[in-house]
């Protein structure tokens, strides 16, 4: 098969070619854009950690520290995601269970990990986890969302899937969870 020959006839076609294609492409990321569809690769810093064997990621704003497990005083009827509160830097920080949250807690688990402080200026409260990797910087356009399937409580937590398996969890929906905060006013 032969290929056609360019001369200096054919060279203002191609060009033309060339820019009309380019522009088209311009116009539909603008179309895009000013829909608010459009979003330049955003990258984020995510924590991943086992819990159960299960693998999670947590944005990393949102995490205040990683400590070692620290010692609990449990709470008289306290719920289950509440595994006890604990001495934090002058403060008394309540200490969850993420797999009673997420809905798949046995009562036979019993974590003596790590934990990680949440908070974005102050301490919010602490999960419990088993083990936790270094930080890792991911497109968040590769989070894969969730937006079938029934609309649970437990998805409210879930920012997505990236391809590994590994659930990202949306730490703002995590802190900003009424739920999860022991008024120490009350009494």
């Amino acid at each position: 098969m032969k290929r056609p020959r360019i001369d200096s006839n054919s060279a203002p076609v191609l060009k033309q070619s060339l820019e009309e294609l380019l522009q088209e492409r311009a116009d539909r990321l603008a179309e895009k854009a000013s829909q608010g569809d459009y979003q330049p690769d955003q990258m984020t810093q995510i924590v991943i950690f086992s819990i159960q064997q299960e693998m999670f990621g947590l944005e990393l704003p949102f995490i205040y520290e990683v400590i070692d497990f620290p010692r609990t005083v449990p709470l008289y009827q306290a719920s289950t995601m509440l595994q006890g509160v604990f001495h934090y830097r002058g403060e008394i920080v309540p200490l969850y269970l993420l797999s009673a949250i997420l809905g798949y807690h046995t009562t036979s688990y019993h974590p003596t990990g790590r934990c990680i402080v949440l908070g974005v200026d102050c301490v919010h409260f602490a999960i419990a986890i088993d083990s936790i990797a270094q930080p890792r910087t991911i497109p968040r356009r590769l989070l894969t969302g969730l937006t079938s399937g029934p609309n649970s409580g437990k998805k409210a937590y879930i920012l997505g899937i990236i391809d590994e398996g590994i659930t990202i969890l949306d730490g703002q929906a995590i802190i900003d969870d009424t739920a999860l905060i022991i008024d120490h006013q009350e009494t």
